[in-house]
């Protein structure tokens, strides 16, 4: 019978390169761990001052709100992050090409989106300076964020902002070791090899036919 076997001998041996990125992918996963811890740190500081800042205002359940959704949504996001990064850690280390694909889409859109913190910080100033605050006798958008500032511990924001700048940093190094050629060759396809048929005979040769029965011709 005929059939198709791979090209390699065996399992092919894993570059030094696919380590290397599925290694800054778990370890990327652990800044995510430290990212949702080091914000986990600002809420109740956050959520206290917000409260002490828009406790007489006709809208302070919807400043509290405003000021504190983005670290819920932050952790959140980090979290899904975590645990995609050693997913695809996992699926790269064993050759698939399709983990390789998302992790250039996922690695990608994380570097190009860091700015969207900023982002949204000034989106959420925007809404806070449209809120009611009793007629301008409530504090400033400014007000309370320089009051939530003095409120966090001063290394905070610092070791928030080293953990962000690793992270993209090790995101880009994933992004290039997996497209280096000794990973594009990691990642390739085996080709199938057509096996010519064989019989279950010696020599692997067709086996002879039977001799003949019966009396001979003419007996």
């Amino acid at each position: 019978m005929s059939y198709t076997v791979g090209t390699s001998q065996g399992p092919r041996p894993r570059p030094g390169v696919v380590t290397a990125a599925s290694a800054l992918l778990y370890g990327v996963a652990a800044l995510q761990v430290l990212s949702i811890v080091l914000t986990a740190l600002t809420i109740g500081p956050t959520r206290r001052v917000l409260e002490d800042s828009y406790r007489d205002q006709p809208d302070a359940d919807a400043a509290i709100l405003t000021g504190t959704i983005g670290l819920y949504v932050g952790i959140a996001l980090a979290a899904v992050l975590g645990g995609a990064y050693v997913v695809l850690g996992m699926f790269n280390g064993r050759g698939k090409n399709p983990s390789r694909i998302i992790t250039w889409v996922v690695a990608g859109i994380v570097v190009l989106c860091t700015g969207c913190g900023l982002a949204f910080s000034a989106f959420t100033t925007s809404i806070m300076s449209r809120l009611d605050t009793g007629g301008g006798t409530g504090p400033t958008p400014s007000e309370v964020e320089e009051r939530i500032r003095e409120a966090l511990p001063g290394w905070l924001t610092p070791a928030s902002t080293v953990v962000s700048v690793v992270a993209v940093v090790a995101l880009i190094a994933v992004i290039i070791l997996l497209a280096l050629p000794a990973s594009n060759d990691f990642f390739r396809k085996e080709q199938d090899v057509w096996v010519p048929p064989t019989w279950p005979s010696e020599g692997g040769y067709p086996p002879p036919p039977p001799p003949p029965t019966g009396p001979p011709a003419g007996g």
